[in-house]
């Protein structure tokens, strides 16, 4: 019995030692991924997001859903946008009315199912004077894909695609992160025309 306690107290250090030798030569963790997005090289952050119910698309299958990233001091809402700073919209075709469904959207002409149909950026912008740095979609080389994932209430997005910038023909990649929760704002009720007016007020068209 003696023996058998000793040879046991021996192997617990020894278990001890060698995750504590492991531990040392482990790497250290990855940096968490941060919320922003960049343009040519430089980051600019992002602090919460919208998630835009429009409803069922004309094609009666998919369902149009909008994703608006923005940063610190940018507010929206069904009747109002203000601030100033930086924005990341995403047009998306999901495939369900509860929610923007999980899963890698691919650009398109037309709206189906799994697919987006319009993104840009927006740097230093004031939304009040309609003022500021745009980037729109390049549809002749748009990139992508957008993944989305969700866990619960979260969301985790990953966007990438090409742009222009406004008033150039020059393409830059456009990249960007977002993990959290969406405030979600309905405006499937509204007529087109309605839908039209609050995407020209962000500099945003897409039908």
């Amino acid at each position: 019995m003696k023996n058998y306690s000793f040879i046991a107290i021996i192997m617990l250090f020894s278990g001890i030692f060698f995750m504590s030798s492991c531990k040392k030569d482990s790497p250290d963790p990855t940096p968490e991924t941060k919320n922003e997005f960049k343009v040519a090289g430089q980051a600019y952050s992002l602090s919460k997001g919208y998630l835009l119910y429009w409803g069922l698309n004309s094609d009666s299958l998919s369902v149009d859903w909008d994703v608006l990233l923005v940063s610190e001091g940018v507010y929206y809402s069904a009747d109002s946008v203000g601030g100033t700073g930086q924005a990341l919209y995403l047009d998306l075709n999901g495939s369900s009315n509860a929610e923007l469904s999980p899963g890698t959207y691919m650009f398109a002409n037309q709206r189906a199912v799994g697919t987006f149909v319009d993104a840009s950026a927006l740097i230093a912008y004031d939304f009040s004077a309609d003022d500021g740095v745009e980037y729109y979609l390049n549809t002749d080389v748009p990139g992508g894909p957008i993944v989305i994932k969700k866990s619960g209430l979260t969301y985790e997005i990953e966007a990438g695609f090409n742009a222009n910038r406004d008033g150039s023909t020059v393409n830059q990649p456009v990249t960007g992160y977002f993990k959290g929760q969406l405030n979600m704002l309905d405006f499937s009720m509204m007529r087109l025309a309605q839908k039209k007016a609050i995407r020209d007020r962000l500099k945003l068209i897409q039908n």
